[in-house]
């Protein structure tokens, strides 16, 4: 049997973790529907409801964060690709965010 500390290449040494660690995952979602309040994403898994994720928004050369909270889900294809549809509630949003949004969304209202 091969002595394991020789077919270990990695430069770094790994260790098991005891307890729970957690790390977050960026990834891009097709917002689907929003308001200041909230957001519809469409995600290709599905997140815990009451579960609190951030988002990044880029919008007419704009990028805000917000802080949110999943608040609803119904598993459903978008376009064909299968998924979730997750409704998300903005929590702790600034009032320049609020205005931006509310600003983008008077704006796409208006074109309609």
């Amino acid at each position: 049997m091969t002595d394991p500390s020789e077919s270990n290449r990695r430069r770094a040494e790994r260790i098991g973790t005891e307890g729970f660690l957690r790390a977050q995952l960026a990834m891009e979602a097709e917002v689907l529907m929003i308001s200041s309040r909230g957001m519809l994403v469409h995600l290709s898994f599905a997140p815990e409801i009451g579960s609190h994720h951030s988002f990044t928004l880029t919008f007419e050369g704009e990028t805000i964060s917000v802080l949110a909270t999943i608040r609803n889900i119904e598993a459903g294809d978008v376009e064909g690709r299968p998924g979730f549809r997750v409704g998300v509630e903005f929590e702790g949003i600034g009032p320049r965010e609020e205005e931006r949004l509310e600003r983008y969304v008077g704006t796409k209202l208006g074109a309609r």
